[in-house]
């Protein structure tokens, strides 16, 4: 008997109903074959985007191990399989105008919703892949910045700065031997930094700029690819953000962190 048949096709053709939590994961993964940035034209970015609190009742945690396993692939070390999840995040989320919130003003954490939408700013995104990386057994934390929310990942005895938001395709912050500094480390090196365009993704995306706006949207793209507007962001003493309760909450845990220097 031939049982090759995979995914929901073959789960109807043999009678059997998909978990809501299987349908969810690969819904998700379906999307994720279309970066977000080619996904969502440029002017809905301005639009404002309301999410609701989540009362499905999905198992989260069982969804986020799903995608870790799915998009670890063969990675064989933490290193890799870091900035593979990183990369994943970068091409599935696009940074919009405005931050998705709940009706009352509240942010946005539940990283279900958010996968949903696929727009989020650098908090967010930051906090889904940290959460990614969680349901693989990682340590995260959310790195406050000037005027940015980063991320850092524990492996190998150390901290090391993960960026999902502010650069794309693969790009992180490396030292010269090819290893993921930590937010310190750039803090207090920002040579590191020079050549990473923040947020380039996005500023390439701004045609609805009018054209006495055009010159100044020039000056930005130059600001961002010298390196200038990370050195601006690593200028500030990094400040951290880590869930220190369960994940149980509407914003999966993220409404309970201890905070250090």
């Amino acid at each position: 008997m031939r049982v090759a048949l995979i995914g929901a096709a073959a789960a109807v053709y043999y009678g059997m109903a998909l978990s809501p939590e299987l349908t969810t994961t690969n819904a998700i993964l379906d999307a994720a074959r279309t970066p977000a940035v080619v996904a969502f034209p440029a002017a809905t970015l301005r639009d404002p985007i309301t999410i609701e609190p989540d009362k499905s009742n999905l198992d989260r945690t069982a969804i986020m191990r799903r995608l870790f396993k799915s998009i670890k692939g063969s990675a064989t070390d933490d290193q890799e399989t870091v900035l593979r999840v990183a990369e994943w995040t970068q091409s599935y989320f696009v940074h919009p105008m405005e931050t998705p919130l709940r009706s009352n003003g509240q942010g946005v954490y539940d990283p279900i919703q958010l996968l949903k939408v696929r727009r989020a700013q650098c908090g967010q995104v930051n906090r889904v892949m940290l959460d990614i990386l969680a349901a693989g057994g990682y340590r995260g934390r959310i790195v406050q910045l000037k005027a940015h929310h980063g991320a850092e990942v524990f492996y190998g005895g150390s901290w090391h700065y993960i960026e999902a938001d502010a650069l794309h395709g693969g790009d992180q912050i490396m030292t010269p031997d090819g290893r993921l500094p930590s937010a310190a480390e750039i803090h207090a090196n920002p040579n590191l930094v020079d050549g990473k365009c923040l947020g380039c993704e996005v500023l390439l995306l701004d045609t609805w700029l009018s054209d006495e706006h055009r010159e100044r949207f020039d000056e930005r793209i130059g600001y961002s690819i010298s390196g200038q507007a990370w050195r601006e962001v690593f200028s500030a003493v990094p400040y951290y953000y880590e869930k220190s309760g369960g994940t149980n909450d509407p914003e999966y845990g993220w409404l309970t962190y201890a905070t250090t220097y």
